[in-house]
């Protein structure tokens, strides 16, 4: 069976992978593929061992040219000059006063107002006469004379009854027909036909096959000084796991069938219409009869007659000349007084009193004190430091270790559950391969 087939191989063809991996390093060693965290590489196939190497970081030394003390400047103080100098200085600053020069009056006579100019009006008359004027009594009009209007007797037709109609009916005719009337529609009646079914045997894939990616002891051999070597892993091939049941087949699917029952009918008469009710239109003409109008010939009008105007002549008092008035001047009346009057008004002189000035020595800054400025250079050193030229990194490395072929104790135990227990697993899951199983070795 295929279960055993797997228990046999797990303990004798795994028992060489620690003498099999003979060196990480050799003639046809591959290329290192960076490590980016994955727990596999992307391109690993079946059949391969890779190790996760840390390789440990490299280091450059650098000198470089340092400042221990930057450029700076430094000040010289150059003193004040000084010398002495003469200098007029004010002792009383100049000042003026003001001497009062009084007025001058004299008496004059002049001419005063006792009553002011005025005026006075005198009232004259109007002066009126006697005119002739003539006066309307009745203005222009006019009046109208009533023309009564003129008629004559005419003869005419007047409807005495209009124009109009009547309808005749006329019956709906029926007649008596025979009919076929369903009693009972057509049907179907539903049968049953069972489905015919066969025992067959076939295998079930309890355990299908797979790859697994998993941790592989490899000797750890010939490394170089900075490296350090990881976890190692592989791809193991495990073969799938079958057993066999049996089951039920259809043969002929379950079906149903349809026989017909045909509809049944009675023959019935019936009262068919075969025309309907109708009206007949009947025209009645209209009745006239004649008689005699009085008609309007030429309508009631009115004449238009003129009437003149009436006047008469009266007297009227007119105003020849209206009321006035004449104005009468009366002049102003004046005296004379004696009155005081200044001739000269009070004013005063101003006197000027000259500033009081005295000779002193004095000391007085010629040069002022001042700094010069000198510059002081910056120091520098040499000094050495280390860098990192490369920092430390892992990569994926593929070795020449031996990938194991078949199921480890905890995929027998599933086996075993299907059928038997598996007797030959019973061993560690740290197995040793005893045969190399990839192909071409």
């Amino acid at each position: 069976m295929k279960y055993d087939t797997i228990c046999g191989l797990v303990v004798s063809a795994m028992a060489v992978v620690g003498s099999a991996c003979t060196s990480l390093y050799g003639a046809d060693a591959r290329s290192d593929v960076p490590y980016n965290g994955e727990k596999k590489p992307s391109h690993a196939k079946a059949g391969e061992v890779w190790c996760l190497v840390t390789i440990a970081p490299e280091f450059k030394t650098v000198s470089e040219t340092i400042m221990t003390k930057p450029a700076t400047c430094g000040y010289t103080v150059i003193p004040a000059v000084f010398e002495n100098r003469s200098e007029q200085v004010l002792c009383h600053p100049a000042t003026c006063s003001f001497e009062i020069i009084p007025a001058v009056y004299e008496n004059r006579s002049e001419q005063v107002v006792c009553r002011p100019a005025s005026c006075s009006y005198e009232k004259i008359p109007a002066v009126y006469e006697m005119r002739k004027e003539v006066v309307l009594c009745s203005p222009a009009s006019y009046r109208f004379e009533k023309v009564p209007a003129v008629y004559e007797m005419r003869s005419e037709q007047v409807v005495c009854q209009p124009a109009s109609c009547s309808y005749e009916k006329i019956p709906a005719v029926y007649e008596t027909r025979s009919e076929q009337k369903m009693c009972k529609p057509e049907g179907k009646r539903c049968i049953e036909i069972p489905a015919v079914y066969k025992t067959e045997t076939y295998e079930i894939n309890t355990c299908p096959a797979r790859t697994e990616w998993r941790k592989i002891n490899c000797t750890e051999t010939a490394l170089a000084a900075n490296e350090t070597k990881s976890d190692c892993y592989g791809i193991v091939t495990i073969p799938a796991v079958y057993k066999t049941a049996t089951r039920q087949v259809i043969c002929t699917p379950a079906s149903t069938t349809y026989e017909v029952i045909p509809a049944e009918y009675k023959t019935v008469e019936k009262r068919v219409l075969v025309t309907e009710e109708s009206k007949r239109r009947i025209e009645i003409p209209a009745v006239y009869k004649t008689v005699e109008t009085k008609v309007c010939v030429k309508e009631e009008s009115r004449n238009k007659i003129e009437v003149p105007a009436e006047y008469k002549t009266v007297e009227k008092r007119f105003c020849v000349s209206e009321e006035s008035k004449r104005k009468i001047e009366i002049p102003a009346e004046y005296r004379t007084v004696e009155k005081r009057v200044v001739v000269t008004p009070e004013s005063k002189r101003k006197i000027e009193i000259p500033a009081v000035y005295k000779t002193v020595e004095k000391q007085v800054c010629v040069t002022p004190e001042s700094k010069k400025k000198f510059e002081i250079p910056a120091v520098y050193e040499t000094r050495e430091r280390q860098e990192c030229d490369k920092p430390s990194h892992k990569v994926w490395r593929m070795t020449d270790c031996v990938v194991p072929v078949g199921a480890l104790k905890s995929d027998c135990e599933k086996v075993a559950k299907v059928k038997t227990d598996c007797t030959t697993c019973k061993e560690s899951e740290k197995i040793v391969y005893e045969i190399d199983y990839r192909s071409g070795r």
